[in-house]
């Protein structure tokens, strides 16, 4: 018997040696594949998953070691029982730990790309915000993007404001290039920061603010100049009422719109579409004046010029109307991640029930060779944790390079602001979720399994 274990142990050890070396490459496939094809996301993706359960193996392995030697220093049968009953039902425990895996893996991939992104959205949103402080536009939940263009017959009014320093005229709209509706942003030349400044890609952030202030220049979000094989410092002509040759002074993300994203200036948008039609006042306001103030006096100056087509936001109450659009258009991300973890808990505690329940002749045996309830009780939860306790680790890991692997495709295939992190706060509160409520589910089968009678195991 002796031999026949150590022969056993040396086979599952090659076993393990070799699922490793191919979790390794499949891992170093799937860095390469997306750091040379960032389209690729999906085939990227499966060799991830690939390399999770290769690589499992060898992580269930270690924790069974671990605890053995742990187990050295307890008095307690209750480790030892635990490592050997894991041990002699691998090929089921390795099923609910991949189940973990997984479930962990989804739900911190999917937070994970789902925070960095929307923290990408939130930075945009209040750069472009922040090129007035108070804006005067259209009224109405369709013009969030203040595209919907107006006569500015109020500017002189509005100058005359107590604690506006000044007044430009904000132009945007939506424009067909190639098989996109691209968002053209316009600032007028009194904004504070004319391009938003963390969106450009490249050194060289004052030198293109510098050459759109002085006409003639654009940014151009990276993917739609891929698309048309442009490049920075080359002339186009975007087809516009009056179609007027510009260079692309630098390359930007989409902003948060998903075909693409121009920047130019107010005067060279006016000049390109042949109008004088604004889409919005960006007022500056004098020293000392706050947001709040300066937006009260201006919608009472609306209100007793009987002015109600225009409303008045700071920048901040504009940043924020973009970003609860965002949350909503996100939404379904959440909703997904938040169910994966819930099915899987189910899953896993299902299949955990069942491997219990069906060892009630073995406790039984256990029971007749001096073991008390309690510690049997016990030695089942034991065996749940470290179950558990691999695989939800394990897929914590690989789900925080997925989602490093989906910020790149994010960021590079469809050019969404993405701000890099390690999302490690909400991966823990995951595999901690997941770990306790398994737990919690299978603490009162377990206990009632625990009380089959001994004589169960003198039946056979």
């Amino acid at each position: 018997l002796a031999a026949l274990g150590t022969h056993e142990r040396s086979a599952g050890a090659g076993a393990r040696a070799r699922m490793g070396l191919a979790g390794l490459v499949s891992l170093a496939a799937a860095s390469a594949l997306l750091t040379v094809e960032p389209d690729a996301a999906i085939p990227g993706m499966v060799l991830v998953i690939a390399a999770l359960l290769c690589l499992l193996p060898l992580a269930l392995a270690a924790t069974l070691a671990l605890t053995g030697r742990l187990a050295r220093l307890f008095v307690s049968p209750v480790p030892h029982v635990a490592r050997m009953e894991l041990s002699a039902g691998h090929t089921r425990a390795m099923a609910i730990a991949a189940t973990g895996a997984m479930a962990v893996f989804g739900s911190v991939a999917i937070q994970g790309a789902r925070h960095d992104l929307l923290a990408g959205l939130r930075t945009a949103a209040r750069e472009t915000s922040a090129a007035a402080q108070v804006w005067v536009a259209p009224t109405g939940s369709y013009n969030l993007l203040m595209t919907a263009p107006f006569a500015p017959r109020e500017q002189a009014r509005l100058r005359r404001v107590p604690g506006v320093r000044t007044i430009g005229l904000y132009r945007g709209g939506l424009l067909d290039y190639g098989q996109r509706r691209v968002l053209v942003i316009a600032p007028p030349l009194t904004a504070s920061g004319l391009l938003p400044a963390g969106q450009l890609s490249g050194a060289g952030a004052l030198q293109a603010e510098g050459r759109v202030r002085g006409g003639g220049w654009l940014v151009m979000s990276r993917s739609l100049a891929e698309e048309h094989r442009l490049r920075v410092g080359q002339a186009v002509t975007l087809p516009t009422p009056d179609p007027t040759p510009m260079r692309i002074a630098a390359l930007s993300t989409n902003i948060g719109w998903e075909p693409g994203s121009i920047v130019m200036s107010s005067p060279s948008y006016a000049h390109a579409w042949g109008g004088t039609d604004a889409s919005a006042y960006a007022i500056q306001l004098a020293p000392g004046v706050t947001p709040s103030d300066g937006a009260r006096e201006l919608r009472q100056a609306l209100a007793a010029s009987g002015q109600t087509a225009l409303s008045v936001q700071t920048a901040e109450e504009r940043s924020a109307s973009q970003e609860a659009l965002d949350d909503r258009a996100l939404a379904s991300l959440t909703q997904i991640a938040t169910l994966i973890p819930i099915f899987a808990v189910l899953a896993m505690a299902a299949a955990i029930g069942a491997m219990v329940w069906q060892r009630r002749p073995r406790l039984a045996k256990l029971k007749l060779e001096g073991i008390a309830r309690a510690q049997l009780w016990r030695t089942i939860l034991l065996e749940s944790l470290l179950l558990l306790g691999a695989g939800c680790a394990t897929g914590t890991l690989f789900g925080l390079y997925a989602q490093r692997l989906a910020d790149r495709a994010l960021a590079h295939t469809i050019n969404f602001p993405i701000a890099n992190s390690l999302n490690l706060p909400s991966a823990l509160a995951s595999l901690g979720l997941v770990i306790a409520t398994a737990l919690a589910i299978l603490a009162l089968p377990g206990y009632l399994a625990t009380g089959v009678p001994a004589g169960v195991a003198l039946q056979e």
